[in-house]
């Protein structure tokens, strides 16, 4: 399934993101946008 690799590759960039800034604020609209990533963490 490419669509779910492509999926896994845009959320690893977002957590990778994450997990580096330690502000959380400008991130909280992926999060939303993406409930499941925070989910699956």
């Amino acid at each position: 399934m490419p669509h779910n690799g492509a999926v896994q590759q845009a959320a690893g960039n977002d957590l990778t993101i994450t997990k580096t800034a330690p502000t959380a604020a400008p991130l909280q609209p992926k999060v939303l946008r993406f409930p499941q990533l925070t989910l699956s963490e």
